[in-house]
């Protein structure tokens, strides 16, 4: 009776009539819960219909029957992976690789695993391996291009893209972080071009959208970007990232009030979005609404105590309100967590000297500022004017000639009243 009922089972399965093998595969349970093949393929039934818990749960159930049975344990695999259970699926594939070390399948998805778990290097050397066995996957090529862009190897991703795309030209996900990859080397015109290659093929992917507007945002073309977000908003009108990507760029065109309502639009999707909170208290620290700023920022630190970025917004509130102890603190804080922090050094030099009289400090942060990031906006103007301060006359000519010759090149190299007062 069980076989019979298996088969027909089978037959429907096969066939990709889900609801109506269904019932066999339950029948035969019913007369035997130990049933290892109603349990495997039933698993199988299972996550085909996207009911991830109950398909690991039975595939389970068939590998206590049989540990070592190669097609349960894959159908295990898969079905972890697919639920996002990256280490227990690893360990599968890490016992599917001992059986079958030539698998492309499972070395593939070790691979997306690996990835998850962000071992990046290991995941490298599975997409490798199955492009050795198989050099036309697609999903291998693409898989080793996110893997290279992921471990700051932009150049290589993009050839592993390139490898996609002359496999599959109409892959979106590779033309998208070809884009991507392409926009993390500031080569924002060929990043357009990719996604717009993208969009011509799928008109509505918000992904695509969302990278399309941080380029143009990225290359000052806010209303371009405004018209990008506002497209993918029309799609997903409760996604944080363009709503706070579209306030972003709503400040960047001098709309404040608007910006202030994309902001507070995300932030009633999730009060906890973590970079609305900064740009919200950015928000209102600009617009001299210190308090309110300082409680977008605790509700930031609240979140992510650890974020550099964070202490040092709050430190310039707290300095604003004049609470330069306090500021000077949560400098301290930001620099603990990032020691190369220019804007923190440089905001702990300006504290330092104007209100504790610690010039010899404020130097030190001042050049540990313009070591970081050589083009800080005014800092090689602030540390001149320390210097003089305390009769350092040591480089004089030369650091002037350096700061007149940044004045005539309309750099951000001193402030203007320094500037007069020097001259």
């Amino acid at each position: 009776m069980n076989r019979h009922l298996i088969q027909s089972a089978i037959d429907l399965h096969r066939q990709g009539k889900l609801d109506q093998a269904e019932p066999y595969y339950l029948k035969v349970l019913q007369a035997d819960k130990a049933n290892f093949e109603a349990l495997n393929l039933l698993g199988v039934l299972r996550a085909q219909q996207g009911r991830g818990a109950e398909s690991i749960q039975l595939l389970a159930a068939a590998l206590k029957i049989r540990p070592k049975d190669f097609g349960t344990l894959t159908n295990y695999a898969s079905a972890l992976l697919a639920s996002s259970h990256y280490g227990e699926a690893l360990e599968c594939y890490d016992k599917i690789a001992i059986m079958k070390p030539d698998f492309g399948d499972a070395i593939y998805n070790r691979g997306v695993a690996l990835a998850h778990l962000k071992r990046f290097e290991e995941a490298l050397k599975c997409f490798d391996k199955v492009i050795l066995l198989n050099p036309k996957s697609v999903e291998a090529h693409y898989n080793r291009g996110v893997a290279l862009a992921d471990l700051n190897h932009a150049e290589d991703a993009i050839i592993s893209f390139d490898n996609a795309l002359a496999l599959d030209p109409g892959s979106i996900q590779a033309l998208d972080n070809r884009g991507n990859a392409l926009h993390s080397l500031n080569r924002f015109e060929d990043a357009l071009t990719s996604y717009d290659k993208a969009l011509s093929l799928a008109p509505q992917h918000i992904g695509v959208l969302y990278n399309r507007g941080a380029t143009l945002s990225s290359l000052n073309r806010f209303e371009e970007a405004l018209s990008n977000y506002d497209k993918a908003l029309a799609l997903r009108p409760t996604d944080c990232r363009l709503l706070n990507s579209r306030g972003v760029a709503l400040w960047n065109l001098n709309r404040p009030l608007e910006a202030l309502a994309s902001y507070d639009r995300a932030l009633a999707v999730d009060p906890n979005y973590l970079p609305t909170l900064l740009n919200r208290g950015f928000y209102m620290q600009q617009t001299n609404r210190l308090s309110e700023a300082l409680s977008n920022y605790d509700a930031a630190l609240a979140i992510d105590n650890d974020n550099a970025l964070t202490w040092n917004y709050r430190g310039s509130v707290l300095y604003a309100l004049g609470r330069s102890d306090d500021a000077l603190l949560n400098f301290d804080k930001a620099i603990a967590l990032n020691p190369d922090f220019s804007d923190a050094l440089s905001n702990r030099a300006h504290v330092r000297w104007t209100e504790k009289g610690q010039i010899g400090f404020a130097i030190e942060d001042m050049e540990r500022a313009i070591m970081a990031v050589p083009d800080h906006p005014y800092a090689y103007g602030e540390l001149f004017h320390m210097r003089m301060h305390c009769a350092d006359w040591c480089n004089f000519e030369k650091e002037k000639t350096r700061i007149d010759a940044g004045v005539r090149a309309g750099l951000r190299i001193v402030r203007p009243f320094v500037y007069l007062q020097k001259t």
